[in-house]
């Protein structure tokens, strides 16, 4: 079962908090707020102390905010 969840993530595309806020334009702290109130709108991977977004969730993410 394991095996079946990893192939099914591309984890070739993961950033760090860093480099997921300046793909998005903003500061690493407000990822950072935002995970700590439970609030986040966007998926990330907690692996002991490291965090990592995926880009295609940030992409999403970024769809989820068109406005017409």
């Amino acid at each position: 079962m394991v095996a079946k969840i990893s192939e099914s993530i591309n984890f070739q595309n993961k950033l760090t908090t860093e480099e997921a806020a300046e793909y998005l334009g903003l500061k690493p702290a407000t990822l950072n707020a935002w995970r700590s109130r439970k609030d986040n709108p966007i998926p990330y991977y907690k692996i002991a102390s490291r965090v990592f977004y995926l880009l295609e969730d940030l992409d999403r993410f970024i769809a989820s905010r068109r406005q017409c």
